[in-house]
């Protein structure tokens, strides 16, 4: 490992993705935050002005749009559910949101 550059991607309930130089982590991006794509419970990358427009809407608390950014976002805000499991079986079937949904994280 110290020898060695590597990029290694972390997949689960975010997506990280971190760059390694000679035994030590270079970079990394900060997906626990919503950094980078969207994956099965993080929404990722947003517009500012998108968020700037949440935050002042009146529709959600503090405690909401944090749960959004890091737990019930990306693919369970749109599919209910952050088992790829079930979102993969239901692309197989054809279902078009999750086709959809499964294309666009991917």
């Amino acid at each position: 490992y110290e020898d060695c550059r590597l990029i290694v991607a972390h997949m689960g309930g975010g997506i990280t993705i971190g760059a390694h130089e000679n035994g030590k982590v270079i970079d990394v991006n900060a997906g626990f935050n919503g950094e980078g794509p969207f994956t099965p419970e993080r929404c990722g990358g947003m517009q500012v002005d998108t968020i700037i427009n949440m935050c002042f809407s009146g529709k959600y608390t503090k405690q909401e749009l944090l749960a959004f950014v890091t737990k019930r976002g990306g693919v369970s805000a749109h599919m209910n559910s952050n088992d790829m499991r079930e979102v993969e079986r239901l692309f197989i079937e054809g279902d078009e949101k999750a086709v959809l949904i499964y294309s666009a994280m991917a």
